[in-house]
């Protein structure tokens, strides 16, 4: 795992200078391990490792100077790191602990200086990334530890400097994270831990500069924030502590600031 986080400080810093053209390192330990890698274009780097069994790690890069970096251990794990039609400078990692995780980052379509990280620990979660259709400059980073857990996030179609982060210890978690159609340095977290909590934050369609930030701690919890269309510059907060809560915010506008802070405490 060393050999990927250290070679993730250029997924950073998003700045690549490779030697040549482009460059893919494959290395498995195990049985019916199952790795592909397709680069079309120039500078493109790319490296899987795979320990344990049946196994499927699938890279496809068409474009300039775009990185992607994959490992798992374990068994029946799938990663697919896609960058391709006119991608450049994007960068993605992938990283899957245990059996049975399905993680895909997607960075096409015209998708340029995007980074992406999604860290998966236990059995049979699941990410989903999205960073494509002229989307500029956003980053995203997951990380789920536990069983059953769902994430997914979308900064697309004319999206640019966003930011989503999503934090999920626990069971059973689902999290979304939307931040696209024309919207520009909005930042969203979504943090969970627990069993069967749902955050969602949708900050898309002309939106812009807005901050939104979903924390539960306990179970069976539900928070949504929900800033947009045509939403600036605007604060929500959905704080959860215990079970069984729904908090909900939608802001349209300028400027506004909402907060909802629910728990079981007498």
């Amino acid at each position: 795992m060393k050999k990927l986080f250290l070679l993730g400080a250029a997924l950073l810093t998003m700045t690549f200078a490779y030697a040549q053209d482009n460059e893919a390192y494959v290395e498995q330990d195990g049985t019916g391990n199952d790795a592909t890698v397709t680069q079309t274009g120039f500078f493109n780097f790319a490296e899987v490792y795979q320990t344990g069994d049946d196994n499927t790690a699938v890279v496809d890069q068409v474009g300039d100077e775009n990185y992607a970096g994959i490992e798992q251990i374990g068994g029946t794990n799938l990663a697919t790191i896609n960058q391709t039609n006119e991608s450049y400078v994007n960068g993605a990692i992938i990283v899957q602990v245990g059996d049975a995780n399905t993680a895909e980052t997607w960075q096409s379509f015209f998708s340029e200086g995007n980074g992406s990280i999604t860290y998966q620990e236990g059995s049979e979660n699941w990410s989903l990334t999205y960073q494509t259709d002229d989307s500029y400059d956003n980053f995203s980073e997951v990380y789920q530890i536990g069983d059953g857990n769902y994430a997914e996030v979308s900064q697309g179609v004319l999206s640019a400097g966003n930011y989503a982060g999503i934090l999920q210890v626990g069971n059973g978690n689902v999290a979304r994270i939307t931040q696209a159609f024309i919207s520009e340095a909005n930042a969203a977290v979504v943090i969970q831990e627990g069993n069967d909590n749902e955050g969602e934050v949708d900050q898309s369609g002309f939106s812009g500069g807005n901050i939104a930030i979903v924390d539960q701690l306990g179970d069976g919890n539900f928070g949504g924030i929900y800033q947009g269309p045509f939403s600036t510059n605007s604060y929500g907060e959905v704080i959860q502590t215990g079970t069984g809560h729904i908090g909900s915010i939608t802001q349209f506008g300028d400027s506004n600031f909402a907060s909802v802070v629910q728990s079981n405490a007498p």
